[in-house]
């Protein structure tokens, strides 16, 4: 028979190959939402190791080392201002010795680069004599000078975490 008898009301309903709703090839609303309910807390969990082995790749900013080696003092001549292309300091030398003065200016540290009666910031404007004092600002303070020393093959060492007091040179070695 191909019509089955619906036993409370006594009609015939035709046979179908779609599931009806409850049958069990259907999910029932329990079952639906308790799939949902773990999808989000496997979603929910994924995300928080996803955030917990993000976290363990450290987004740090290397600078380079504030100790370097600047060359041997014979390779800047008497009465030179030298730029290092590579670092935001001057080397100079005078008949007393060499020394090292900052590039930063200390306005909002902008790079200063030399000017005819000293350095200048291209920035805002601060003027700096050639001893990196301030002769005109914004910039609140003079340009830091920074320690140097030799090393023992004999080049020259700049170390730009000791400021030392303006004067401070290195006395050139025979």
């Amino acid at each position: 028979m191909a019509d089955e008898e619906n036993e409370d009301t006594g009609r015939q309903e035709p046979q179908s190959d779609e599931p009806r709703v409850g049958s069990e090839n259907t999910l029932s609303r329990r079952q639906w939402l308790a799939l949902a309910g773990l999808g989000s807390s496997s979603a929910a969990v994924a995300l928080m190791n996803a955030t917990f082995f993000r976290s363990l790749d450290l987004d740090m900013l290397y600078e380079p080392s504030k100790l370097f080696r600047v060359g041997k003092p014979e390779h800047y001549p008497l009465d030179s201002v030298v730029k290092l292309p590579d670092r935001p300091v001057f080397i100079c030398r005078d008949r007393d010795g060499l020394y090292a003065i900052s590039a930063v200016c200390t306005h909002l540290g902008c790079i200063v680069g030399t000017s005819e009666d000293g350095f200048a910031c291209p920035c805002h404007g601060s003027r700096y004599d050639p001893t990196g004092k301030v002769t005109r600002g914004p910039a609140p303070r003079n340009l830091p000078w920074w320690r140097m020393q030799y090393a023992p093959d004999g080049q020259v060492v700049v170390d730009a975490t000791q400021p030392v007091d303006p004067g401070e040179k290195l006395k050139i070695l025979a």
